[in-house]
């Protein structure tokens, strides 16, 4: 599934047609499997393709570039991801809003295995599902990751990680 969503999604956050800017930063802590500790920091781009607001009202697309420190029980190991982001507001024009978003995106890690978790490849698809509220420049989120090679490589134990992110909207 997700081999054939991002070339889709890439093709409508189409930035030669697009205002886009830098807009969020984000840090969050976590955990995951194989006794990981997470820690994650990303720059997020809003992208608006001229079109998109006017179909897709509670849609928002952004492009996140993010930065990871997982720390297992021997070692500290560092990725860094490209994640184009959907993000569906429920109601936009309430003070409190309410969002879930989906993400599918590429990460590069510095190593291929991760405590017992062989992940095969130093690239990796980033999966990612989150739900969260925003309220004037702040969003709090708690985020679901996957990180897998797909099956292009073996082997392909994968690695999951729940974060709580908090997002700051630049001025």
């Amino acid at each position: 599934m997700s081999k054939q969503f991002l070339p889709l999604l890439l093709l409508l956050a189409n930035p030669a047609a697009a205002n886009s800017e830098l807009t969020d930063i984000a840090i969050g802590v976590g955990t995951g499997e194989a006794g990981v500790n997470a820690t994650r920091a990303a720059l997020v781009q809003t992208i608006e393709p001229f079109w998109f607001g006017h179909l897709f009202p509670q849609l928002t697309l952004q492009m996140e570039y993010g930065a990871n420190r997982w720390q297992d029980n021997a070692s500290t190991h560092y990725a860094y991801s490209l994640l184009p982001n959907i993000r569906w507001n429920w109601q936009p024009s309430a003070p409190w809003q309410w969002f879930t978003e989906l993400g599918v995106g590429v990460s590069y890690l510095e190593e291929t295995v991760i405590d017992h978790q062989h992940l095969g490849s130093h690239w990796q698809f980033e999966d990612r599902l989150g739900i969260g509220v925003s309220h004037e420049r702040w969003r709090w989120v708690l985020r679901g990751y996957h990180y897998s090679n797909g099956g292009f490589h073996t082997p392909n134990d994968g690695l999951n990680l729940v974060n709580f992110e908090v997002e700051w909207r630049l001025p």
